[in-house]
């Protein structure tokens, strides 16, 4: 996965709020594909794939990646999109994990054409996310290589970007006390997609503005309309 691709298709749509509105409450849009609005597909099962994440320092001479921070979120994220979904009451599977990878070069190299295709799709998606409402993205029926079992409805795809400011960058731009409140802080704009497993179509796209990972209920609070069937 290249992190740098991650970057370039997130930053465009990163949005350092206010500290008083951001730190208040955190932001979720959600859209929903036809087939989902009108009940044709039922989310039972569904197979989340390893999130994206980049972060990155911004300073006053300029920013550097913070790989370490990434790590940590990226494992953050998924355990918060799987107990959201848990709690939806659909079955969840995190079968990618590294040493899973590490011993199957083939299903590792399948992820990767996986998360390419979608970045290739992503910045449409990403700047016309309302088109989802009328089912117009699709990452291909390629994806069914990565539903292993047959038996899964939908890949969960998650891409993130964090920024955090410096103390003289926060107080250059802000002022003291917004440089006080932020101070340390790791704002995300983040994005989850829900992919058809067969076909390849984009059922859902969440897009999330947070301090701090989104957590399990704003993910919660994403997934409200989504039709599923406990299994």
């Amino acid at each position: 996965m290249n992190k740098h691709r991650v970057g370039q298709h997130l930053a465009a749509g990163m949005i350092l709020l206010t500290p008083a509105l951001s730190l208040a409450q955190d932001l979720e849009r959600s859209y929903l594909h036809p087939k989902l609005l009108n009940n044709e597909v039922t989310l039972r099962k569904l197979v989340i794939l390893p999130p994206a994440v980049q972060v990155n320092k911004h300073g006053v001479k300029g920013q550097e990646g913070m790989g370490e921070a990434a790590e940590k979120a990226s494992g953050l994220i998924s355990i918060e999109v799987e107990a959201a979904l848990r709690e939806k009451g659909v079955s969840v599977e995190t079968p990618f994990t590294d040493a899973v990878l590490g011993a199957n070069d083939e299903l590792k190299t399948a992820l990767a054409d996986v998360q390419r295709q979608f970045d290739d799709v992503a910045p449409k998606l990403f700047s016309k996310k309302r088109d989802v409402k009328k089912g117009r993205f699709t990452v291909g029926d390629g994806v069914a290589v990565l539903n292993t079992k047959g038996d899964a409805d939908a890949l969960v795809i998650v891409r993130a970007l964090g920024a955090q400011e410096t103390n003289a960058k926060a107080f250059m731009k802000r002022g003291l006390l917004p440089m006080m409140l932020t101070r340390g802080k790791v704002q995300y704009h983040s994005r989850l997609a829900l992919v058809d497993a067969k076909s390849g179509d984009i059922l859902f796209l969440g897009d999330y503005q947070s301090w701090g990972t989104p957590g399990s209920k704003l993910f919660e609070q994403s997934f409200k309309k989504l039709p599923v069937k406990a299994q």
